[in-house]
This record gives structure tokens, sequence and C-alpha cells, in this order.
């Protein structure tokens, strides 16, 4: 087997040493419909997808800029693993980009941050999809289908072309290929996979493992439910036999909660840890410019998914394409969407971060502009910084998270509306039913981020409820020796 000094073999990669900031893996595991830490204490993940679609594809270049991230209360990065990086060529792996996945974890994980590694593409391949797509490497294609040139000029826009090519016959013919190994690709992803859950397997930030979007539609708009099952089904059951405490997250249609919204058709296998990945994108908010429509319907259908199936679920994206004029209005929208959020417990990570955005490329990917941040680390519209309930010891009762200049109601087709209607203050309360044994409740309400600096209040009730900042005043921690129905209000200018 011949090697150029480009790449190097499997065993290199998976005999590799790996230097932890701590010894002891914290496990994330799934209970119910419930991600809960090693104590039983619910953990609700709040974060960000680090994205990188197109060349370069090693988005992250220091440890710093991973710091904005920690600033804004993330405790989850969805890290996208591109595999068109990681293996050029069938079975010889890149070193660098190895190298940089290894460093980002470890740099996530000193600022608190889990990893889900997210195996990401749009329509299967930049050599795809007119050019268009992104993910997996040329190699991977069917040979059924004729390679294309990506196109790098930014004229992919999403509502002609890309839609067109994730819609398309050619896309189906590359999926099917995929998923039921036609021509040992899908072989090769699985190799992939196990050289990624052993080189992790004692890594305390990495939590399981996902596919981003698999389109498996027929035509006629028909999804491939059955094939799209039985390929994560297999992947499950191969991740389980090398670590059982990975979470295993099934992904499904990407326009199920924009249009269906409806429950998808899943075959929950009956041991293991797993999860649903849904994504949610208001059709205005992702494509035209402005928020068209409202957004319970279809959060209340990813709730009934969770319920349905009794696991889990992440959000794993939602946002919007500030694009447009009406960036405004998407923060009121995207206020009201993670309010809802709260309310249901529902862990999310918020499409995207873009570390190197500039105002003339943006997201770097045709015309995407979906960046939390701009070039100088200022919070863009409609991402600003939220209170949220991050650990629970024990069962929720209420909770009630607003912020000031945060619109208390969001009608789309009157927006207006939502500048008379604010919130005059910033206030986190939350009741809950505690639960020693389970540890500590735990709330980002940083007092720099979330309160602007200014005096905060923290008011508890309950026997023996202790809650105070830790040494970053990120956090607000409350801990009690006695069960029961406890309460704390943090508030602030």
């Amino acid at each position: 087997m011949l090697f150029t000094n480009r790449f190097l073999p499997v065993c290199s990669l998976v005999l590799a040493t790996i230097f932890y900031t701590s010894a002891t893996a914290q496990t994330i595991s799934t209970q119910g419909k419930h991600f809960v830490d090693e104590h039983g204490a619910k953990i609700i993940f709040r974060g960000y997808n680090i994205q990188s679609k197109a060349p370069p594809l090693q988005p992250i270049q220091s440890a710093n800029e991973l710091d904005i991230l920690q600033d804004m209360g993330a405790n989850l990065i969805r890290l996208n693993f591109v595999w068109e990086a990681a293996e050029p060529e069938p079975g010889f792996y890149d070193p660098d980009y190895f190298d940089y996945y290894d460093r980002v974890i470890d740099w996530a994980w000193q600022r608190g941050m889990h990893v889900l590694i997210d195996f990401h593409n749009n329509a299967f391949s930049r050599y795809a999809a007119k050019g268009c797509g992104s993910g997996f490497p040329r190699w991977a294609l069917s040979p059924d289908v004729l390679p294309v040139e990506p196109r790098t000029d930014g004229s992919c826009i999403f509502n002609s072309a890309m839609l067109q090519a994730m819609l398309s016959a050619d896309n189906y013919t590359h999926w099917r290929d995929f998923m039921t190994d036609r021509h040992g690709v899908r072989t090769r992803f699985f190799e992939l996979t196990r050289v990624l859950a052993e080189k992790y397997a004692d890594h305390p930030a990495v939590i399981g493992f996902d596919l981003n979007e698999p389109m498996v539609f027929q035509p006629i708009l028909q999804y491939d439910s059955a094939l799209a099952n039985v390929f994560f089904n297999d992947w499950q059951q191969f991740i389980m036999a090398i670590d059982p405490r990975y979470i295993t997250f099934f992904g499904d249609s990407p326009f199920q909660f924009i249009f269906i919204n409806q429950p998808p058709h899943l075959d929950i296998p009956p041991t293991g840890q797993v999860s649903f990945d849904a994504h949610f994108y208001e059709a205005g908010a992702s494509s035209l410019g402005r928020p068209l429509f409202g957004t319970a319907t279809s959060i209340n259908a990813i709730v009934a998914t969770r319920e349905k199936y009794g696991i889990p679920v992440l959000v794993g994206e939602f946002g919007v394409n500030l694009k447009g004029r009406h960036n405004r209005d998407f923060q009121y929208q995207m206020d009201q969407v993670l309010r809802h959020f709260d309310r249901e417990q529902l862990s999310s990570t918020r499409w995207n971060y873009t570390p190197h955005w500039n105002p003339v490329q943006k997201d770097h990917f045709h015309d995407e502009d979906f960046s939390c941040f701009d070039d100088q680390d200022q919070v863009r519209e409609s991402c600003a910084p939220r209170a949220s309930l991050q650990q629970l010891s024990g069962d929720l009762i209420s909770i009630d998270i607003h912020h000031k200049g945060e619109a208390k109601l969001f009608i789309p087709l009157v927006p207006r509306l939502s500048d008379r209607l604010q919130y005059s203050d910033t206030r986190v309360d939350i009741r809950w039913k505690h639960q020693p044994e389970q540890g500590a409740t735990r709330i980002f309400a940083a007092r720099k981020r979330v309160f602007g600096g200014g005096t905060v209040t923290i008011e508890t009730e309950g026997d023996d409820l202790h809650c105070r900042y830790d040494e970053d005043e990120r956090y607000v921690q409350c801990t009690s020796a006695i069960a029961g129905e406890k309460r704390v209000v943090i508030s602030g200018p």
C-alpha cells in the first residue's frame, strides 16, 4: 500500500495519543424523553452549529474563537465533520483534518461545551447536486450519476438550484446506493465511524453521532422512510457495539417540520442510546428574508415526536437567513421560539456560527447568511443572549424566562405590534420538584451577557435552597439537601 506525506493509514489515527483536560468521561445518556447526566439530572442543551460546507474546511483556527460561544452560554456544539476533508481517497485519512478536529473538541471541552459529531452534508456532495451540495467525497458518489464540478461563485440560490438538486432523481440515487451499500460506500462510512468512535471513546466532551439530513426523496416528493430507518438502525447497532455510551441521533427530512408538521415515521431500536435530530426553519425566515408564519405548529409537531417515540429530541438546526431588512422581526420570532423550547425542555443548537464571517462572503456558502456573530464577534440581530435552564435536579413545574426588549407577542403579519408589547425587565423564574440525589440545578444567567453587568437579584423559595453565581458569574447554581418544591427568581434591569 502506498502513502503520500499528506495521508496516514487508519491505524496511525486509532493509536494516536489524545490529551484531555479531564481524565474521567462525564456520561450524558438518554432516559425516557430526556438527556441526563450520571446522577440522573436532566440536561437541556443550548448551543450552536459550527459549519464548514465549502473550503476552507477547518473554520476554527484558534481556541479563542470559541470564547464567544462560552460567553453566550453554549453547553453543546454540533460540530460538522466533513467526510470529503477527512477521507479524500478511500481508506486514507488526512492527518491535518483529524488534528484539527481533535483541537476543536479539546478547546470546546476546556470551555465546558459538549460535542455532537455531525457528519454533515447538503444534497450529498459538492460534486453532486449540480455542484451546489456539500459534505461527502467525490468517490462516494453513485457510479450511475456523472459527477460535476463544485460551483463556487455563490450562484446556488436555495429556493431554486439547491432545492431542485436536493429533490432530484440523481440525489435519490446517491442516497439509495449509499444506504444499501450497493458500491461499498456505506462500508467505508461505517469504518470511518469506527475510527472516530474508538478515538473519542474516553473523551468527556463527545456525546454521540449524527448524520445530517439524509435526502432520500423518491419521485413525487415521497420520503423513503423505510430505507432511512434500516440505515439508522444498522448504524446505531454498529456504534453501540463499539461503545454503548454514545447516543445515535436519527435524522429525517428537513421539510418534516416546515410543511408536514407531523411526527416522522421512525423505527426506534429496542436497546441503546437514541435521540432524534429535528430541524426547524420557518419558510420565510430561511429563504425569503422575512418571517411569514407562526412557529407553534412546527414546534408542537417536534414535541409530539418526542412524546410518540419516548426519546429525547434535539432541535439540531433552527435559525434565520439574515440577508433581508427584517432582522428585528426575526429577533421577535426567535425569542418566541426559544421561550417555547424552554417550556418544553427541548434541547437545541442554533444554526450557526461562522467564525470567519464577513459582509461579502457571509457564511461562505452560496446565499446563506445565518451566522449569529459578525467579523468583530458582535452578536447579530435575532441572536441576542438569553438565559437558559441547562441542568435540572428533579422535575420542572413551571418556567418563565424573558428579557428586556423581548416581544410578549409576535404575529408575523403584524410585526409592528411587537414594538409596542415588550418586556421591561429581564427575569428568570423557575419552579421545580427538587431531588437532592441528582445534584444541582444550573442556570445560565451571565451577569454581563444577560443582564448587561447591572445589579442582579436572586430570590429563593423552598427549604434549604441555596442559589448563587459561580466564580465567573455566568451560571447560577442551586443546591439543597432537602427534597420538595423549590423556586428561584433571578431578575435585573
